[in-house]
């Protein structure tokens, strides 16, 4: 067979008898085409349709990147992309996304159809949707990556709680306290990131994760009066970058809750999150409380909450701003674009 026009050569593969029993196959198929625009579907047999969830009228023409989806790992997506690029036959193990959201895991194997002459007409995608069994250990992976992170946040209070504890005049007692708040907090934290079924590895929605936060260290809190509320834009940053923005927020928020207002008394402290016209950040924590004491400045590196958001606002080359008076704090982080790239 000669290599025409996609639209010629799919009518007669249409009448023949090998694509009548594609078409009935029980595996999942599709042919895309290379030669037109974003190599689109100009076949897909009814087990793809079943497995995706997606009518034909809504598949054919259109880039098999559809069925990805906020947690499909771009490395995998990568090498796709390159073997097509390439000519090549690949196989890999995807997850997709069914029309209703639901991800499920495929194998899928691609290969180029040629001409006699070598030309790439066509590339298949046959797909085997994965039994749980056969899935990827993707939790062993999640679970290794969370402990790093862990393992690096620990390391860094624990310096910090040392620097502390070099001052003669600290109180032992205080500098207990403030290590077991910190381990406390990191430990929220982490679980707040506990990975859930569909949920990207690599980077997370802030004001979701923020959110989960404020309203645990608003619970957790002494003062029942006072109230938390977070107002955010909604954006994702990588999950590392993440981590030292809840703890900036944390100490903020945690400070002012401690020390802004009389036991007992009303209060209210606002976090809003929003993203700068350049793409980078801009965090508010405010309180309306008594503000601090006359000779009080915050951060201080003489505190272990100053020093503790000195330091992660700098690994994020952001910058912190405090604003206290009679009728209360603020403070605002604001960080670069920078920080929402995932490396």
């Amino acid at each position: 067979m000669r290599a025409p026009d996609a639209g010629p050569f799919l009518g007669e593969l249409t009448e023949s008898v090998a694509l009548q029993f594609l078409a009935a196959a029980p595996f999942s198929l599709v042919l895309t085409d290379p030669r037109q625009p974003d190599n689109p579907i100009v076949y897909a047999n009814q087990a793809f349709c079943d497995i995706s969830g997606y009518p034909k009228s809504e598949i054919i023409g259109r880039n098999c990147r559809f069925l990805q989806g906020p947690a499909t790992d771009p490395h995998t997506v990568e090498r796709i992309r390159k073997a097509l690029r390439d000519n090549d036959e690949v196989m890999v193990d995807i997850l997709n996304y069914h029309k209703n959201g639901t991800p499920f895991w495929n194998r899928l194997l691609i290969s180029p159809l040629r001409a006699p002459d070598g030309t790439v007409l066509f590339f298949s995608g046959v797909q085997k949707r994965l039994a749980a069994e056969d899935q990827p250990d993707n939790q062993r992976a999640a679970i290794d990556e969370l402990h790093h992170r862990v393992k690096n946040h620990l390391a860094m209070v624990r310096s910090l709680i040392r620097m502390h504890g070099r001052d003669d005049s600290a109180d032992p007692r205080r500098i207990l306290n403030d290590a077991a708040n910190r381990i406390d907090v990191l430990s929220l934290l982490y679980e707040q990131l506990t990975y859930r079924p569909g949920e990207n590895r690599q980077a997370v929605v802030l004001s979701d994760y923020l959110e989960r936060i404020t309203l645990a260290i608003g619970a957790l809190g002494d003062q029942d009066a006072v109230q938390v509320s977070l107002q955010a834009d909604r954006f994702t940053v990588p999950v590392e970058h993440a981590v030292h923005i809840a703890m900036i927020v944390s100490e903020c928020v945690t400070n002012a809750m401690q020390h802004a207002f009389e036991e007992g008394a009303d209060g209210l402290v606002a976090v809003t999150v929003a993203e700068r016209a350049d793409g980078g950040i801009r965090i508010q924590i405010r309180d309306d409380g008594r503000g601090f004491p006359d000779g009080v400045h915050w951060p201080s590196r003489n505190s272990l909450g100053g020093r503790l958001a000195l330091e992660l606002s700098t690994a994020l080359s952001g910058e912190l701003d405090v604003v206290s008076g009679p009728s209360g704090t603020t403070v605002t982080f604001q960080a670069p674009p920078a920080v929402r790239e995932i490396s």
